[in-house]
């Protein structure tokens, strides 16, 4: 019995020990639960981040195939990126995509400064533009429109075309509209042109100074014929509707109340 109670009495002894060594044990549980926790979500996200970065690369590569397919020159910008295409570089004389720096330098500095200044318009408050522009050498001319796009990534992109067939077309244009102006203008006769109202849409110095008026342009304002009395629209019509020239003698009263005589011809349009 002795040995007996020998015996149980260690095992009563060591109850509070086993206790007290569960109570120690469940702080560290709980930290490595905790631990655990933290490292399972850790691991999800950088799972995500990389998932994010995979597939920005995989829409970086797509955006810049797209873009290269394009005949227009591209650059643009996403974030704080900026891309620009291989046709952009050809536009400027380049074998690779230029950055914004080497576009402004290939530009006239006018021209450079306001592309400068629509392009911060846009990747700072979203302004769409359209510019025309021209190359630092003055042979070359660009057209330049500029766009936001916000799905799903804000994207700021200008598309660049050349347009010097174009452009030099208006200006050659433009120069022989001038000459032509000069040359009717240093007629002694009035000649004027009517639209397909009838209604007098140009004429030229002399036509002015028939009328005691200071320009062609006041001249058209006023609405004015050059006779009064008859009625020069229905001649008009008449010359149309025939064909041929209408010519005949006239008297003219100008506003100042001087008379003329004049001698008309009306030729309908070819």
């Amino acid at each position: 019995a002795a040995s007996a109670a020998t015996w149980a009495a260690p095992a009563v002894a060591a109850e509070p020990a086993a206790m007290e060594a569960a109570a120690l044990a469940l702080p560290g549980l709980a930290l490595a639960a905790i631990l655990g926790l933290l490292l399972h979500r850790s691991f999800r996200t950088i799972e995500r981040l990389r998932s994010e970065l995979v597939a920005r690369g995989q829409s970086a590569a797509s955006r810049d195939g797209v873009l290269d397919t394009s005949p227009m020159g591209c650059i643009a910008w996403a974030g704080g990126d900026e891309t620009s295409t291989r046709a952009l570089g050809a536009l400027l004389g380049l074998e690779h995509p230029p950055a914004f720096a080497d576009l402004l330098a290939a530009l006239s500095a006018d021209d450079a400064s306001a592309l400068n200044a629509a392009v911060q318009g846009l990747r700072g408050r979203g302004e769409a533009f359209a510019l025309n522009m021209t190359a630092r050498d003055g042979m070359r001319h660009f057209r330049a429109v500029g766009r936001r796009v916000v799905e799903p990534l804000i994207v700021d992109s200008v598309w660049i075309e050349e347009r010097s067939a174009e452009i030099n077309a208006e200006m050659e244009l433009a120069a022989a509209r001038s000459r032509l102006r000069r040359a009717l203008d240093s007629l002694p006769i009035p000649i004027w042109f009517r639209g397909p109202d009838l209604t007098i849409r140009d004429a030229n110095a002399a036509f002015a100074r028939a009328l005691d008026l200071p320009t062609p342009d006041a001249a058209v304002r006023s609405g004015s014929e050059l006779l009064s009395g008859t009625d020069q629209r229905a001649l008009a019509r008449r010359a149309a509707e025939e064909g041929a020239a209408i010519a005949g003698q006239v008297a003219q009263q100008a506003a100042s109340g001087r008379h003329r005589h004049c001698s008309i011809g009306r030729r309908p349009p070819p």
